[in-house]
């Protein structure tokens, strides 16, 4: 599957509709993230069934806010709409695949026993708005 460019108008709708997502956040005037660019849309080639997606900071930048994003590149897992991990800077292409199978792995049950729990819910319970 090829990456997909997420916003505001789709962010909410992916996470919610796919059970393993991976985010990159990322900028044009970004260096590391050009560089790490082509890692990320080759491993989206090669996992077709994880989405992977694009958020660009300058382009949305109340994702990036709402989510706390301080830096880029960064790396979020995104596994039955809850946030599993998160990696600021850029990896090499073996430290990515690593990555992938480590968040392939995990089991969401403890985080979703947590969270209906507390009752509150996962990132996609806001709505990201101008």
């Amino acid at each position: 599957m090829s990456t997909i460019t997420l916003n505001k108008h789709n962010f909410k709708h992916t996470i919610e509709q796919s059970n393993f997502v991976i985010v990159l956040f990322t900028a044009d005037w970004c260096e590391p993230c050009k560089l790490f660019d082509t890692i990320f849309n080759d491993q989206s080639n090669s996992n077709t069934e994880i989405v992977f997606g694009k958020v660009n900071i300058d382009d949305d930048p109340l994702i990036a806010d709402y989510l706390n994003i301080q830096q880029v590149p960064t790396v979020l897992a995104i596994r039955e709409t809850i946030i599993v991990d998160g990696i600021h800077g850029a990896m090499n292409s073996i430290e990515f695949m690593q990555m992938i199978r480590v968040w392939a792995n995990i089991r969401t049950t403890e985080f979703n026993r947590h969270f209906s729990n507390t009752g509150k819910n996962n990132i996609t319970d806001a709505t990201i708005s101008e």
